[in-house]
């Protein structure tokens, strides 16, 4: 199956901006109000989802009922990286904490002007009268 797009993923093209502009400002009026293309307009992550929908249907021949499982599957590993990565990054920050001083005043000093951010706006915000 994946012989039938092997020679279009293969192909060494050399497309660019400029040369699309060339393009549309070189064709003739009645083809640009015919054949209207400004890549500026693409909306690209549906342009993209359709497009591999439509690889997946008309090209590689199979079925789509199981897009939304994939869907699913796919939302609920990102979730899992997100959370692992989160993990990770908690227990690398604990042990530079833990062993490190320059590290410990780093976080303290965070900590201080997160409280004197939160302090201004409370101030701030009993100022302001109605």
């Amino acid at each position: 199956m994946l012989g039938s797009i092997e020679y279009l993923t293969e192909l060494d093209l050399k497309c660019n901006y400029e040369s699309i502009i060339a393009l549309r400002n070189s064709s003739l009026e009645n083809d640009s109000q015919v054949f209207y293309f400004d890549p500026r307009t693409i909306h690209w992550p549906t342009y993209i989802e359709n497009y591999l929908i439509g690889t997946k249907k008309y090209l590689l021949n199979e079925d789509l009922h199981g897009v939304p499982a994939a869907k699913k599957h796919l939302k609920t590993l990102r979730n899992i990286r997100w959370l692992a990565n989160i993990i990770i990054g908690v227990l690398i920050w604990r042990l530079l904490i833990a062993k490190s001083q320059p590290a410990r005043n780093l976080w303290y000093l965070v900590l201080n002007l997160a409280a004197k951010f939160v302090r201004f706006f409370r101030i701030s915000s009993t100022m302001i009268k109605h």
